[in-house]
């Protein structure tokens, strides 16, 4: 199962075949995976320096989780904060028990929601119910299909590695629809809006 950030992303990336000028600009926060605006051009440049907060084209400002005003007063320091700090959520040694164990076991019966790992000409992938995959490990993004360009499935040379990343991916995704929650909460949004 994929996270529910998961699908509010792959609503908003459908937008990319619309006039860009029809859409509304701000920022994603990609610490707490809030939607943050609508946001000037000048205010886009200046907070995507850094590396957590990036450019987004949104539908509607419907589809803003906050304001910039409420993001600055309550979420920007942390993301900041963590910005600095090493991501410990997709080290490897933080898996418990034996690893070759593990993979025989996922081999068998597959991983978590039905997905699983298969051996490709490349290497070893990811590949969930719905034939998207693993694309990035630290932000826990999927891809539908193997063939795009832009964001290609990753590829691991060993089973083992492919297992680790899937770990440290699942973490990330959890530990980040923590902080969406906790973010949500703290601007008083309980519901998620």
């Amino acid at each position: 199962m994929r996270p529910p950030w998961e699908a509010r992303r792959a609503a908003n990336e459908s937008t990319e075949d619309d006039d860009e000028s029809s859409l509304e600009w701000g920022l994603e926060d990609s610490h707490h995976d809030v939607f943050v605006g609508p946001c000037d051009p000048d205010t886009i440049e200046k907070e995507t320096n850094c590396p957590l907060v990036w450019e987004i084209g949104v539908s509607g400002a419907e589809d803003f989780d906050c304001t910039y005003e409420e993001w600055t007063e309550h979420l920007r320091d942390a993301v900041h904060r963590a910005a600095e700090q090493p991501d410990v959520t997709t080290d490897p040694s933080t898996v418990d028990g034996d690893i070759a164990e593990q993979v025989k076991r996922a081999l068998e019966s597959g991983l978590k929601g039905g997905n699983r790992m298969e051996r490709r000409d490349c290497g070893w992938v990811i590949v969930d119910e719905t034939d998207s995959y693993l694309a990035d490990v630290e932000r826990a993004v999927w891809v539908v299909g193997d063939d795009d360009e832009d964001m290609p499935p990753l590829y691991f040379d060993t089973a083992e590695a492919a297992l680790l990343a899937y770990d440290g991916s699942q973490r990330a995704a959890e530990l980040r629809a923590k902080r969406r929650d906790e973010a949500l909460r703290g601007l008083g949004r309980p519901d998620g809006r």
